[in-house]
């Protein structure tokens, strides 16, 4: 009987340590820039692209809307939203003569998308 429980308990916590996984998402949507921009260090030339965030691994990847290649990539935190609405809202830093996204909220969601600039530097 104890190995029985013993058995059904593993599987229980198998089953929620899955499930736990299975909750992390990707977001994505189609968009179009109508000027060049920078992610990270790279330069995106104007086009459309579809842009996704990984909650699992933090990063915020601008993708070719066709072939899914990875044009440009950058670690992201997520922030807390006031309020809540059904537009898509990115956020611009001007540094020096570019223009670097620094945030994405996507429709719907209650946390905005914080980007790193990839000029920032760990405190140790």
């Amino acid at each position: 009987m104890r190995k029985t429980l013993t058995s059904i308990a593993l599987a229980f916590i198998l089953c929620a340590m899955t499930g736990v996984v299975a909750m992390a998402k990707e977001k994505s949507r189609v968009v179009t820039f109508g000027s060049d921009f920078v992610v990270g260090a790279t330069e995106v030339k104007a086009g459309t692209y579809r842009v996704s965030f990984n909650d699992q691994t933090n990063e915020v990847s601008i993708l070719d809307r066709k072939t899914k290649a990875v044009i440009a990539k950058a670690t992201a935190r997520l922030e807390k939203r006031e309020g809540n609405s059904n537009i898509m809202d990115i956020r611009w830093a001007t540094k020096g003569s570019s223009q670097v996204l620094i945030g994405i909220t996507f429709p719907g969601d209650s946390q905005n998308i914080v980007v790193n600039d990839g000029t920032q530097v760990a405190n140790n």
